[in-house]
């Protein structure tokens, strides 16, 4: 009986065992579960991550190399700028140039004119006069002629 006894307190042991694995094996494959389904999100998050991460990088790239399209751009139109502004230097100079040449060329023009009018002027004095001198020795030649001009004149 002792015997039957311990054996059925065995079997009980056992079946308590069997049931108590059973239940921490059903504990492990829920754990097992969880955390397979944890890495499979964390296996989709880091696939997600690097994803961003590689869109990122591009966009980084993409900013950059606008970066130094904007940064040679800019070179160019400063460049440009100082090109533009020295010709403009370049012209105003001329510019004063050519109107101090045009003052000193007008200048020259007015004093050509007030001599050519003054020239003109004695020139035509001078023909003036002469044709005064011709027809006073005319009339000096003739002294008739004069006398009567003379007094007709005075009438």
């Amino acid at each position: 009986q002792r015997s039957r006894f311990e054996n059925d307190e065995l079997k009980t042991r056992f079946a308590q065992s069997n049931a108590q694995a059973a239940a921490q094996i059903n504990q492990f494959r829920k754990e097992i579960d969880n955390l397979r389904e944890k890495l499979q999100q964390l296996q989709q998050l880091t696939r997600r991550l690097e994803q961003d991460n590689d869109d990122l990088e591009r966009k980084q790239r993409a900013a950059e190399y606008s970066e130094n399209e904007l940064r040679r751009n800019l070179e160019d139109v400063e460049e440009h700028a100082v090109l533009v502004e020295e010709e403009m230097e370049e012209q105003r100079t001329m510019h004063e140039e050519l109107v101090q040449r045009l003052k000193e060329e007008l200048r020259d023009l007015k004093n050509e004119v007030t001599v050519r009018t003054n020239d003109e002027i004695v020139e035509r004095l001078n023909r003036e006069l002469s044709e005064l001198k011709s027809e006073l020795d005319t009339l000096r030649s003739q002294p008739h002629r004069a006398s009567t001009r003379l007094s007709s004149g005075n009438e």
